[in-house]
């Protein structure tokens, strides 16, 4: 589990402004970033959210009053990390067949480990190895 710093991140979203306007994102009805732009198009990048997948709710408040909402679904894979993110993980132990009782089982170790690359990319290493102890 990640600290909720390092949770599902939007990458980018888009809109126009027809004026000077308030633009905010809201998932599951709760508001996450708030921030103004200028005339013209825009681009939000690097949103921090609560859910991995879902829609999120655009809300851009001109500067006339008038509102304009855009829904925009969403979803982040799982084994997709934040740039320059380490996930890591080890197992190991002993094999025990319940249908032949040896008395030398073999030890396993499982191994792995993914890296952010980039925002949209990352890269991953899996090894295992099964040793027989004389």
């Amino acid at each position: 589990m990640f600290p909720s710093s390092q949770g599902p991140v939007l990458p980018w979203v888009y809109g126009v402004a027809t004026s000077d306007a308030e633009v905010e994102i809201r998932q599951n009805g709760q508001p996450v970033y708030r921030t103004m732009v200028q005339t013209g198009d825009f681009v939000l990048r690097n949103i921090k959210l609560f859910d991995k997948s879902g829609s999120i709710t655009m809300t851009v408040r001109e500067s006339d009053g008038s509102i304009i909402y855009y829904d925009v679904p969403w979803s982040r894979l799982d084994n997709i990390l934040d740039k320059n993110m380490w996930k890591y993980d080890i197992s190991f132990g002993k094999f025990m067949s319940s249908e032949r009782m040896e008395e030398s089982n073999p030890i396993f170790f499982q191994g792995g480990a993914g890296y952010g690359l980039t925002a949209q990319s990352s890269l991953f290493w899996w090894r295992v190895d099964i040793a027989k102890l004389l």
